[in-house]
């Protein structure tokens, strides 16, 4: 770039500063151990038709490895992530 060059500005500067608003109370909610576990239970019901202890039993056994229905997947995968809720996570 050439010294004498100078850049164009594409946005116009922020004349105001952005507000945020803050929520009344907590942003984030704890669960106990059998909310998490109803939380669970009702989203498999929900997804699969089968209860959070059948999922589990049927994951565990690998039943789900060769899905190749796209719809079913995905509902797979978002009990896949909520198995932190029912099962320590190990590393």
């Amino acid at each position: 770039m050439v010294a004498t060059e100078q850049r164009t500005r594409t946005r116009p500067r922020r004349t105001r500063p952005i507000l945020v608003r803050r929520t009344a109370g907590p942003r984030v909610r704890v669960l106990t151990e059998e909310e998490a576990k109803d939380l669970f239970d009702q989203e498999a019901r929900y997804s699969l038709g089968i209860s959070g202890e059948e999922f589990l039993r049927r994951y565990d056994a690998g039943e789900y490895r060769d899905e190749t229905d796209m719809d079913v997947y995905h509902k797979i995968n978002r009990l896949v992530m909520m198995m932190p809720l029912v099962r320590s996570v190990r590393f």
